[in-house]
């Protein structure tokens, strides 16, 4: 099973992951779910010393549960290991009940601080390897529209992309004798999806550092 334990240390670092980067992207950040009793989102993004955006950030550790193992489809429950190979269907159920409590806390925020009410709201998602639907959830989030968009950090995205663009016999050739000339350096960023029903858009500031995924329902 599940340490819940671990998973809090996981998660936490998974927060100041998300501080670290919004702070190298030239933003202040101040948290907000330390202030009083009431759960709210983790932080409030300035820039510039005004209020930009408000961010939560979410870690999904499991990809389902199953029973007939008594145990989660996930790197973190040792039950699962050695148990034989596992098969999952796909759904979006604990994107949408991290979404769904992410807007709660949101609105939280809104009752206690008016001055807040309307601001854009960016969910970051982490995922464990068998959890991770990110690239198949669709850009229209009509159940959401408080969410201005979802963020997943990515490392080394263009590093990958020109690796991939080498014949297999360059790519051999620089890995062995450890060549990167030309080569991008090593990254952090955020793969941002903006949500096409949100009330509000994340503002353009933010948006111009993000690698953009420009998936639409059709």
């Amino acid at each position: 099973m599940l340490n819940q334990e671990s998973l809090n240390v996981v998660a936490l670092a998974n927060e100041d992951t998300v501080e670290d980067l919004l702070r190298s992207l030239g933003h202040d950040v101040k948290r907000l779910d330390r202030q009083g009793r009431r759960r709210r989102p983790e932080f409030l993004v300035l820039f510039e010393g005004r209020p930009s955006f408000v961010c939560e950030v979410k870690t999904i550790f499991s990809g389902g549960y199953l029973r007939d193992r008594n145990a989660h489809l996930s790197t973190y429950d040792p039950s699962l290991l050695n148990s034989g190979p596992a098969t999952h269907e796909v759904d979006f159920s604990r994107i949408e009940s991290n979404l769904t409590d992410a807007v709660g806390k949101y609105r939280v925020l809104e009752a206690d601080d008016p001055v807040l009410r309307g601001i854009p709201y960016l969910v970051v998602l982490f995922f464990d390897f068998f959890a991770d639907r990110f690239h198949l959830y669709p850009a229209r989030m009509e159940s959401f529209p408080a969410v201005s968009g979802i963020a997943k950090v990515v490392e080394n995205h263009a590093l990958d992309r020109a690796a991939r663009a080498l014949s297999l016999e360059e790519l051999e050739r620089r890995t062995r004798e450890g060549d990167f000339a030309g080569l991008p350096a090593e990254s952090v960023d955020f793969l941002l999806v903006e949500n096409d029903c949100s009330s509000v858009a994340l503002p353009t500031t933010f948006i111009e550092k993000c690698i953009l995924s420009h998936r639409r329902a059709t």
